[in-house]
C-alpha cells in the first residue's frame, strides 16, 4: 500500500509541474495578414430589431 501512495504522489507532482507551465506570448501567435478591403453599409435583416440597427450603427459610426 505503500508504494501506492509514493506512485500516487509521484504522479500528482508530475501533474502540477505540467499544469503551471509557463503562460503564451502573443509573439507565438502571429498573425499573416490582416483584411484591407472596402467595407460596406450594414445590410438589412431579414428578421430586424431595431436596437441591433442602431448598435451596429454606431459601431461602424
Amino acid at each position: 500500500m505503500k508504494g501506492c501512495s509514493v506512485l500516487l504522489g509521484g504522479l500528482l507532482a508530475i501533474v502540477t509541474s505540467v499544469a503551471f507551465a509557463a503562460d503564451p506570448d502573443f509573439k507565438d501567435y502571429t498573425v499573416t495578414s490582416v483584411f484591407i478591403g472596402i467595407n460596406h453599409e450594414p445590410m438589412p435583416q431579414e428578421h430586424n430589431n431595431p436596437i441591433m440597427d442602431n448598435g451596429r450603427e454606431q459601431a461602424i459610426g
